[in-house]
């Protein structure tokens, strides 16, 4: 029986099927995160806006997303490409984003946040572009 401490800081837990790969988070780990099935957890310090893509949407097609505010405060914000929802997401709060969300984070505070995301398919689309004809969100599961 084995344990390892690891700091969630500076590297990501690749989880696939029952197993687990500790990987520095460097640009090698995450071509080897986006080439993965399963789920990634890591955890983000954001103290620029910038950190937090607030210039994008983002979207996970095959899977649900799990945030979670360890410090800080930030804004959740939802859209479905015609209407979108805000939710202050406060220290000690989490969310769980559904499958097929379209969403960004905007950096009320200096913060970190710990998240569990799925791994392949996520799609960006750039804010203030027009949506497509049908945004993912919109389809049901």
């Amino acid at each position: 029986m084995t344990a390892t401490i690891f700091d969630p800081l500076s590297h990501l837990l690749l989880l696939e099927g029952c197993g687990a790969s500790l990987l520095p988070r460097d640009t090698q780990a995450w071509r080897r995160v986006n080439r993965g099935n399963g789920r990634v957890f890591g955890v983000k310090q954001a103290v620029d806006p910038a950190d937090l893509h607030p210039d994008q949407w983002e979207m996970h097609p095959h899977g649900d997303e799990l945030l979670l505010l360890i410090d800080g405060v930030i804004d959740l914000i939802t859209s479905d490409g015609r209407n979108e929802q805000r939710q202050l997401l406060q220290k000690g709060q989490a969310v769980l984003i559904r499958q097929g969300t379209w969403h960004r984070l905007l950096l009320l505070a200096p913060s970190t946040l710990a998240f569990l995301s799925p791994v392949r398919g996520t799609r960006r689309h750039p804010l203030g572009k027009p949506w497509p004809a049908m945004a993912p969100a919109a389809r049901k599961r």
